[in-house]
Order: structure tokens, then C-alpha cells, then sequence
């Protein structure tokens, strides 16, 4: 388990350097790109659930 939080914890980190690094453009298409996956998750699940 602490292996895994580990790994995560580490993952998370380069995330944000890597948005750190990014210029604005690019940070707006990330985060227009996470909001349609998350939305689209969101839409399967309460779909599958009615």
C-alpha cells in the first residue's frame, strides 16, 4: 500500500512540473482535455447506473 502511495505521490509531483513548465496555452488545452475525459467518465457511469 505505502508502495503505491508512494508511486502516486510521485506521479502527481511530475504532473505539476510538468504544468509548471507549460505555457498558458497549453495549460488551457490540458485542462479543457481533463475536464471532457472526467465529464465523459461521469456521463458512462450515471448512464450505466439508470
Amino acid at each position: 500500500m505505502e508502495e503505491r502511495f508512494n508511486s502516486m505521490q510521485s506521479q502527481m509531483q511530475d504532473l505539476i512540473s510538468s504544468l509548471g513548465s507549460m505555457d498558458q496555452l497549453s495549460k488551457n488545452s490540458f485542462a479543457k482535455q481533463l475536464f471532457v475525459n472526467v465529464l465523459m467518465e461521469y456521463t458512462k457511469e450515471y448512464t450505466a447506473k439508470n
